[in-house]
């Protein structure tokens, strides 16, 4: 009968995390911590688990402000970009009516080739950023998923102990 109880308290707070970390893995929501309710193993488990989706919220969060950063950037270039086309086009209209514009026109094609560079090189880093937080978020799923698998063979060791001890 202790032994019932014994593999009760441990069963049942593991099948609960089990059940938080499969959710998780399957929905990826990392809003929801488990209660922990005990200093012991799975007390401290709880606890790591519980930091871990802290942190994944806190990296999802540092993502989400660098893709709202690289998007204003993104838009500044795409404004530039435009901008710099429609100066283009009025510089080429003033060129052919005046032939003393031409120099002129070489130093804004320079200019223009500039931007175009420094808006090229913008969105290479935003692809570079959204590259980045993708592998962070497969890295984090990997992780979970690791746990799960943990868990489920602990949770399968101790229903083995259960039974050996109510035999």
């Amino acid at each position: 009968l202790q032994g019932f109880f014994v593999g009760r308290s441990i069963a049942t707070p593991l099948a609960a995390m089990q059940a938080a970390i499969v959710r998780t893995a399957e929905q990826l929501d990392f809003r929801d911590s488990i209660p922990v309710r005990s200093q012991d193993e799975i007390g401290r488990t709880l606890t790591a688990y519980n930091a871990l989706l802290a942190k994944l919220r806190s990296s999802f969060a540092e993502v989400q402000e660098a893709t709202g950063r690289m998007q204003a950037v993104t838009n500044e270039a795409e404004a530039s970009a435009h901008q710099i086309a429609d100066n283009s086009l009025s510089q080429s209209s003033a060129s052919t009516s005046m032939a003393a514009a031409i120099e002129e026109l070489t130093v804004s094609i320079s200019v223009v080739s500039h931007q175009a560079e420094e808006a090229s090189l913008h969105t290479q880093a935003s692809r570079d950023n959204a590259t980045r937080g993708s592998e962070v978020i497969l890295a984090t799923v990997r992780g979970i998923q690791t746990i799960s698998g943990t868990v489920r063979q602990a949770a399968e060791r101790i229903d083995a102990l259960r039974s050996d001890s109510d035999s």
